[in-house]
């Protein structure tokens, strides 16, 4: 937050190679986290709150809990003005697993487009803070347009570490070199903050240079690489690794019922990555069969996307991004796919439970509970996908 409120206040006229100064003057950064701590707990104490995050201990360790950030964004207090949600713009979210897996970053992706238009409109120039949190790690992001109209993006990490146009290998040796000692003596897996911390430095990349492609072509639309990776790479991906196509391709007819049920697909397991302990590994039903079939989908379901997640975090987030504008949305590479995938996932499921007799491994009405629940939210998802076409056709008339 300090970062955030000393590129917020920086000068344009002041070139972005002497705003190290200002970043690394240790003075004022003492200054600004005892005024925070400070305005935390007189807070604290004027709501006589006892309860974690607010005792006098939680506040003076020092982590930058959602519930201060909230605070200090939003307090009349003058000296916290540089960092007020109304010039700083907070974006959460950002690590890569969580942007490929989690519910899309929709409301922060909205701001930062709004941001990124202030800015275009600007006719004087201007700058544009952005307070980054991703993973495990909060960094300040900066937006700068001179009044000739040139950008620059600034990034600011908090450690101090380069990471932009770096290889995997060179993330990978920077990571080496940190120590995480917070961290560790909180009692957490160094492996696993270094996977948190890979996932950072991912994010934050992927962030940046969308950012940059957009300010170069001039449009700022950010949403499409985001949704993408999301809905696509990250939604239907991992149903074709986990569950696969069926019937397979390489079957049809009468062969299904014979030689169908004597093949072996490759090996498919679904592995749930755990912040504490080792990583969960199950081992899914590799067979070509409608049982086996029917049991990958269900483990699939209710092991990362269970009907009501599919139902809020992907026809529940078109449904937001249609209301937002139809060209948020890419037709070929994000809508068609998702139609497809709800269409065709919807007939092999009506087609492998009819042929389902004596279900060995799933009981038989918990099989029907799940087919009936899911054959509801592919129903609904297929509607959206062709709600959106129709809208689309009738303005293109």
């Amino acid at each position: 937050m300090f970062f955030a409120s000393i590129l917020q206040k920086l000068p344009l006229e002041t070139p972005i190679e002497d705003a190290e100064k200002y970043l690394a003057d240790h003075k004022a950064f003492e200054s600004f986290r005892d005024g925070c701590l400070n305005h935390l707990l007189k807070v604290a104490k004027e709501k006589n709150e006892t309860m974690y995050p607010w005792t006098e201990n939680d506040i003076k360790r020092g982590a930058l809990e959602l519930v201060y950030q909230q605070e200090l964004q939003t307090c009349t207090n003058t000296e916290f003005k540089n960092i007020h949600e109304d010039v700083v713009v907070t974006l959460r979210g950002f690590g890569l697993d969580s942007l490929r897996t989690n519910h899309p970053p929709i409301k922060a992706l909205r701001s930062l487009q709004l941001a990124l238009q202030e800015l275009e409109a600007a006719m004087d120039g201007g700058t544009r803070v952005f307070l980054l949190g991703a993973s495990i790690h909060y960094m300040a992001l900066a937006v700068r347009k001179t009044r000739e109209g040139n950008y620059t993006v600034v990034y600011v990490d908090p450690q101090n570490n380069p990471i932009l146009g770096k290889t995997e290998p060179e993330l990978q040796a920077t990571m080496a070199k940190m120590e995480f000692r917070s961290w560790i003596e909180a009692g957490w897996q160094r492996d696993k903050i270094e996977r948190l911390c890979m996932d950072t430095f991912n994010g934050v990349i992927m962030l940046v240079n969308v950012l940059a492609s957009s300010l170069l072509r001039g449009d700022s639309n950010i949403f499409a690489p985001f949704l993408k990776l999301n809905f696509v790479s990250g939604f239907l991906k991992s149903y074709t690794d986990a569950v696969g196509n069926w019937p397979s391709p390489e079957t049809s007819g009468d062969e299904r019922e014979g030689e169908s049920k004597k093949q072996k697909a490759e090996e498919r397991t679904i592995i749930v990555k755990r912040l504490f302990g080792s990583d969960k590994v199950i081992q899914l039903d590799s067979s070509a069969t409608a049982e086996g079939f029917l049991s990958r989908f269900q483990l699939w379901s209710s092991t990362l996307y269970p009907p009501a997640v599919i139902d809020s975090n992907i026809s529940g987030a078109l449904q937001k991004l249609m209301k937002l504008g139809h060209s948020l949305l890419q037709k070929k590479d994000i809508l068609e796919p998702i139609f497809a995938w709800a269409m065709e996932t919807q007939i092999a499921l009506e087609k492998a439970h009819s042929q389902v007799k004596s279900p060995a491994s799933i009981e038989n009405g918990k099989l029907q509970a799940f087919c009936t629940r899911m054959h509801k939210s592919l129903d609904q998802l297929r509607s959206i996908c062709q709600c959106y076409n129709n809208k689309e056709s009738t303005s293109h008339r």
